[in-house]
């Protein structure tokens, strides 16, 4: 059974530019992860962020502008300074954050 996850992706003031971890797995994502059991979607988003970047975004979050993909979702998170000192708060798990270019037309 796939558990649900939650997140963010936060972004630049200027919107080019999204905040991406990664870690063991070397794959790129946004901070997010799994739910706990009677946790609301929300709170998971903001522990999640909180945890892997040391980033809240408690008050900060519009339960309405989201990604959804497969069983993922990544509450949309602006206005984020590029020059935020990130650290994160768990062992062994993000390796890696660096605000990432969005090429878009």
């Amino acid at each position: 059974m796939n558990v649900p996850t939650y997140g963010a992706a936060l972004l630049s003031p200027d919107m080019k530019m999204v905040l991406m971890v990664t870690g063991k797995s070397s794959k790129w994502a946004v901070p997010s992860g799994k739910i706990n059991k009677d946790e609301d979607m929300v709170e998971c988003a903001i522990r999640e962020v909180k945890e892997e970047v040391g980033y809240d975004i408690r008050g900060k979050v519009d339960r309405d502008l989201f990604i959804d993909v497969r069983n993922r979702r990544a509450y949309i998170i602006k206005n984020v300074p590029t020059d935020t000192c990130f650290a994160t708060h768990t062992r062994n798990e993000i390796t890696v954050s660096s605000f990432i270019s969005l090429n878009y037309r």
